[in-house]
């Protein structure tokens, strides 16, 4: 009785005084040099280490947009669980001053289009309709007759509106993309992402330092109906998914692991000692044994 007393006391402080620390970085002295160094420069650029990436991506580098823009504004007032989240490459600085970022002659060609296209903008600026799309298509259909450009110019361009249009006439999913339609390229898959890079709130005294986070995360991407609204998926990537995967495996399996063990250790003792009596006291004793241990441990 004492002993069994002994254990139970021995389990309440090992229940109180138990606690982990998730973050990797601390079994690393920071005093030495190139920690220090290394320290100063997380400083100066917060994220490298401790960040998430979500990918979205959508059917068109629109609908990806539109749905990245609905992520962030749901995920941005939550600042319990995150610090920031950004664009890289894309928000507001990027929409006003995108193009000084690329090179001369690709500006000249970029504006070089769009004045040409100016017509068009502003049939679809009146009458942003399907009415107003037909609209386009009879200019552009009027240009090539006036020898502006050759009629196979146009095929690329028609075809892609006809496909539209067929699907949305069967009642299947239909999108369509402007920037496809502009460009003389298929789009690649680059274009049809969008990247939020987001630094949560971690947690460390928590098994998964980010689990908080990245169940937000996942949560009002549901929230937001983002496959059914823009036909998107969100996946999370970078250094806080990771190791909240590493971690998540300490605990995979561990019921049946420890269960298992138990099986197996009174197993061995039966066929040791064939005597259910002895087998529990032994069982009892090694239990205590154990509680005492890892509370002398904790101490």
């Amino acid at each position: 009785m004492a002993g069994l007393a002994l254990a139970a006391v021995a389990g309440v402080y090992s229940h109180r005084n138990f606690a982990i620390n998730t973050d990797v970085a601390t079994l690393i002295s920071p005093d030495l040099d190139w920690r220090k160094r290394e320290i100063d420069f997380e400083k100066a650029f917060p994220g490298r280490n401790d960040s998430i990436l979500a990918v979205v991506e959508a059917p068109t580098p629109e609908l990806a947009r539109q749905a990245g823009d609905a992520l962030e504004k749901k995920l941005r007032p939550q600042t319990e669980r995150f610090i920031s989240i950004r664009r890289p490459g894309g928000g507001p600085f990027f929409d006003n001053n995108g193009l000084l970022f690329l090179p001369t002659p690709e500006v000249a060609k970029q504006t070089g289009q769009l004045a040409s296209a100016a017509p068009i903008f502003d049939i679809l600026i009146d009458d942003p309709s399907l009415r107003g799309l037909t609209g386009v298509l009879e200019f552009g259909l009027a240009g090539s007759q006036r020898g502006q450009y050759s009629r196979d110019s146009m095929a690329r361009p028609l075809n892609l509106v006809a496909d539209t249009v067929e699907k949305v006439v069967a009642n299947k999913p239909a999108t369509f993309s402007w920037k496809e339609l502009s460009s003389n390229e298929p789009l690649a898959p680059a274009d049809t992402r969008t990247l939020l890079q987001i630094r949560p709130v971690l947690d460390f005294k928590a098994l998964e330092p980010g689990g908080a986070a990245t169940d937000a995360i996942r949560e009002a991407t549901k929230d937001l109906n983002l496959a059914g609204t823009y036909g998107a998926r969100v996946r999370l990537t970078g250094p806080v998914p990771i190791a909240n995967d590493e971690f998540a495996t300490v605990q995979e399996g561990a019921l049946v692991t420890h269960t298992g063990t138990v099986l197996i250790v009174l197993f061995i003792l039966w066929c040791a000692l064939k005597s259910s009596k002895i087998i529990g006291s032994v069982f009892i004793t090694l239990v205590i044994g154990l509680s005492i241990t890892t509370a002398v441990g904790l101490m």
